[in-house]
């Protein structure tokens, strides 16, 4: 098993570091399931299935007659695993040496609709639970939420069209990790779990005023990054 967890560790070597969150929680969560569907042999895709599976249930709970306590620790228990599962599908893919990119894209596809359906969810449970004055404070708040948190995982994937990432693991500093950490899927999931514990919308609408902000300051630079290369190739000839 041990050998298994350094080739996992070892399939990591020459990526970016990634998250705060990522790095040192799901990541170590999913080689648990990676060395487990390894031995099984269970194909890569099956767990990207799978991860989509836990999420959506996850986000089902919420309309069990169980009460917002038990809702929030069980949701919070499939969403985590869910985001351990699509850690570990790629890490499957690497450990087999069978990454591809359809592998690629069919994990990406399943990332966004769940995150569409799990979102949601979420905030026709908040409309449920009578949080909203009317539809039109509903509406609102649904389509703010909704487009801050989408988009910014869209145009973090989409910039790099246009921005292509170095080679090597890369070097971030201190504050911008802690910048970004929030913007973490896994922190994500533990915002969603703390609203239904407390019953509240506020803190899922704070979060994705970050989430717009930085969604700014992706599409700020990556609208500037040609006019930077054009000043380095000038500079360079």
């Amino acid at each position: 098993m041990q050998q298994i967890f350094q080739r996992i560790e070892q399939g990591y070597a020459g990526k970016r570091a990634g998250l705060l969150y990522t790095r040192y929680v799901s990541r170590k969560f999913a080689m648990l399931f990676t060395a487990l569907f390894f031995k099984l042999n269970i194909s890569p895709n099956i767990v990207t299935v799978l991860s989509a599976v836990f999420a959506l249930s996850g986000a089902g709970v919420l309309f069990l007659p169980v009460g917002s306590v038990s809702s929030a620790i069980i949701m919070l228990i499939f969403l985590q695993v869910s985001y351990a599962l699509d850690s570990a599908d790629g890490q499957l893919a690497r450990l087999l040496d069978k990454p591809s990119p359809i592998g690629a894209w069919f994990d990406l596809l399943m990332d966004r609709i769940t995150g569409f359906l799990v979102t949601a969810a979420l905030l026709y449970w908040y409309w449920e639970q009578d949080m909203f004055s009317g539809f039109p404070q509903f509406y609102g708040i649904f389509v703010f939420v909704m487009f801050a948190n989408l988009t910014f995982s869209y145009a973090t994937n989409l910039k790099g069209l246009v921005i292509k990432a170095k080679p090597g693991p890369g070097k971030s500093s201190l504050l911008k990790e802690l910048v970004l950490a929030p913007s973490d899927t896994g922190i994500f999931y533990l915002i969603l779990t703390l609203t239904v514990l407390i019953t509240n919308y506020l803190p899922v609408l704070i979060y994705s005023v970050y989430k717009f902000l930085l969604l700014l300051t992706v599409i700020g630079r990556t609208l500037s990054a040609p006019e930077q290369m054009d000043r380095t190739e000038q500079s360079a000839s």
